[in-house]
């Protein structure tokens, strides 16, 4: 994919909608782009988080492990659609796993390139974090929202006594 396509690909995206040519233009050289076939694993679960991904084409399923359950698809994600901006922030391993579930092409950002560019100030890469901040912030509203359901739920009532949140996650998903 050439340059000023890849730079229309990515305006009409969430993440660089707000990006000016020259903002996109700073950020275009740090990103790979990856053509995977169907099937193929992007990465594991608990594997180093070192890139943030872009569907450019295709989909993948994000998949999180369940402890003696078959997994769980948490997400299946298209074009324009980003992945891994957890792991690009903070450096942490993967929470999920990610697949192709047909043939994709992914632009990845690798977290070394990005942290050399918000350290050097470039607003492109500033407004990025920005804007996967608005991203992980809906997320993180959506997730509030299932969670009052699950309290909410006047279906039987968890019987431990619960210190986090995790330990409310865990008991609800043990009881069924």
């Amino acid at each position: 994919m050439s340059t000023p396509n890849l730079s229309s690909v990515l305006q009409n995206t969430e993440y660089f909608s707000t990006h000016t040519p020259e903002q996109l233009a700073s950020l275009i050289p740090h990103f790979q782009l990856t053509q995977l076939g169907e099937d193929e694993t992007v990465f594991e679960e608990r594997s180093v988080g070192d890139a943030w991904f872009l569907v450019i084409d295709g989909e993948v399923v994000v998949t999180k492990q369940s402890l003696g359950r078959p997994d769980h698809d948490l997400s299946h994600l298209g074009p324009g659609e980003g992945f891994g901006e957890m792991a690009l922030i903070d450096g942490s391993a993967r929470m999920a796993a990610v697949q192709t579930t047909r043939p994709s092409t992914l632009a990845s950002l690798p977290r070394a390139a990005f942290t050399s560019l918000l350290n050097d100030n470039d607003p492109g890469a500033t407004l990025l974090l920005r804007n996967m901040a608005a991203v992980l912030c809906q997320r993180l509203r959506e997730m509030t929202y299932i969670l009052q359901d699950v309290v909410d739920d006047p279906g039987p009532r968890i019987q431990v006594a619960p210190e986090t949140i995790r330990d409310v996650i865990k008991a609800v998903l043990l009881q069924n």
